[in-house]
């Protein structure tokens, strides 16, 4: 496959990765956000530090500003990481690879590209619409999904996308976590209420997976367990960094080239630092060097793929 190809099919995958889990936080927040018990009203600010490129003081002055949030991520095309950037790029990938992607997955990229930029935002939100267009969206983000599973042939090109994919499901996942325990100057031993934690499970799709397996036990170490070790869990860390060696292995069984083993002994370190660690080791290190520990072993690790499968290094 082509260096072009690849470096398309992997972003295309990793800009649809992103857009589907920003829809849902969206999504969440706005819900959450006409939560009128709460003791304190709902800040957009972690959700900004995660998805924009704002700086600190432009996250507090838009963290009670749930419209201006909603024109910010949704369609500003000054902020790259706005519904509208991201699906963009993610369809220019796809056009770029469009002979090696099925025309179901063009069309439903295509889709989502057409119905973000006939969005008349003042209207939806003058209309009070902004959950039902955030629905629409996330619908259009299944159905991607759904038929990049049931039509994409399972050959070099599902193998960079998925690569892409669960790159970038992984650093979503530590970066939420990371977010939320900022909250507890990252204190593991925190005693805090399910309540605390209930909106970061809803954007990670795990909130009836938690209530269904941690029973008992402290709440805050075992969103450590789920979110880091639970295999079950698709959008844990161990869950995403075991499909990226699994895509990454069959890319390199299917292309020979000199840094091959190189590129499997940073794989294997990286699938490691997760796989043999447990909770007294992040105690030990603290969460927030944990989380950078791995982040950087895995930018190392797509620097790397990069300068081997890709055209743009």
């Amino acid at each position: 496959m082509l260096s072009r190809i690849a470096d398309s099919l992997f972003w295309m995958n990793r800009y649809m990765e992103r857009t589907d889990s920003l829809l849902r936080t969206l999504r969440i927040g706005y819900i959450a956000s006409f939560d009128v018990n709460k003791e304190e009203p709902f800040s957009w600010e972690p959700i900004l530090s995660v998805f924009s490129s704002q700086t600190e003081e432009k996250c507090k002055e838009l963290a009670y500003k749930p419209n201006d949030v909603l024109r910010l991520l949704t369609n500003n095309v000054e902020e790259h990481n706005s519904l509208k950037v991201m699906i963009t790029r993610a369809r220019e990938n796809a056009r770029g690879a469009q002979d090696h992607i099925t025309k179901e997955v063009w069309e439903a990229i295509n889709q989502m590209y057409h119905r973000i930029n006939n969005v008349n935002l003042d209207v939806v939100i003058e209309n009070g619409d902004q959950v039902t267009m955030l629905t629409s969206l996330g619908d259009d983000s299944l159905l991607y999904y759904g038929v990049t599973d049931i039509t994409m042939p399972r050959g070099s090109g599902w193998h960079y996308m998925h690569l892409g994919r669960f790159t970038e499901r992984c650093l979503q996942t530590l970066d939420m976590v990371d977010v939320e325990f900022s909250h507890f100057d990252h204190k593991l031993e925190t005693t805090q209420h399910i309540a605390d934690w209930k909106n970061m499970l809803l954007c990670l799709s795990g909130y009836e997976l938690y209530l269904k397996t941690y029973r008992t036990g402290s709440h805050t170490e075992n969103i450590i367990d789920m979110t880091f070790f639970n295999t079950q869990f698709p959008r844990s860390v161990i869950y995403s960094l075991k499909r990226l060696v699994l895509y990454l292995q069959n890319i390199l069984d299917e292309n020979e080239h000199d840094v091959k083993e190189v590129i499997q002994k940073k794989m294997g370190k990286l699938y490691a630092t997760i796989a043999y660690a447990d909770l007294e080791e992040i105690k030990t290190q603290g969460l927030p060097t944990f989380i950078e520990s791995i982040k950087k072993q895995l930018f190392d690790l797509h620097q790397i793929v990069g300068q081997t499968f890709f055209s743009y290094y």
